[in-house]
């Protein structure tokens, strides 16, 4: 059952679905699908049609260096992206923190020696914590930097 199938399949996929007359009325030449009007003036045209084979296109080497070279374009702009994405990160970051601690240190101008300890000692532990995170982000830019570096990335935009 199933090779009287396949065999059906076959025959249908390996002859072009379509015909071409070629016909000639007063000396004019036409192409057409339909039959023509007067069959004395009809030729029937076959067209020979073969399926490219996969990968033995002439330009294939070309298109896939040219596909190489896009992909490669794209990473690079990848790179310069996300470098200058953390740089902005870094950068907003360090203006946050330092924005934070200042307001820590102004609470501290007060009288109450007491609560100026606990505000100093606030503020020590977030510029701390500051410094730690900034190592980090730091640390992924040069990362990232070293990336764009080696994909000959432009300079951050």
């Amino acid at each position: 059952m199933k090779v009287k199938y396949l065999a059906i399949v076959l025959v249908v996929a390996s002859s072009p679905a379509w015909a071409i007359y070629k016909c000639t009325v007063e000396g004019h030449t036409s192409f057409q699908e339909q039959p023509c009007a007067d069959a004395r003036t009809q030729k029937d045209v076959h067209v020979q049609y073969e399926a490219p084979k996969l990968g033995s296109a002439p330009d294939a080497p070309r298109v896939q260096d040219n596909v190489a070279a896009l992909e490669k374009e794209r990473m690079r702009h990848e790179a310069e992206y996300a470098l200058r994405d953390k740089q902005a990160a870094l950068t907003n970051f360090q203006r946050r923190c330092a924005q934070e601690v200042d307001a820590i240190a102004e609470g501290r101008n007060e009288v109450n020696s007491f609560r100026a300890q606990a505000e100093a000692s606030a503020a020590t532990a977030r510029a701390t914590s500051c410094n730690t995170q900034v190592q980090a982000l730091q640390s992924q830019v040069d990362a990232l930097q070293r990336k764009c570096d080696g994909m000959g990335c432009k300079a951050p935009l």
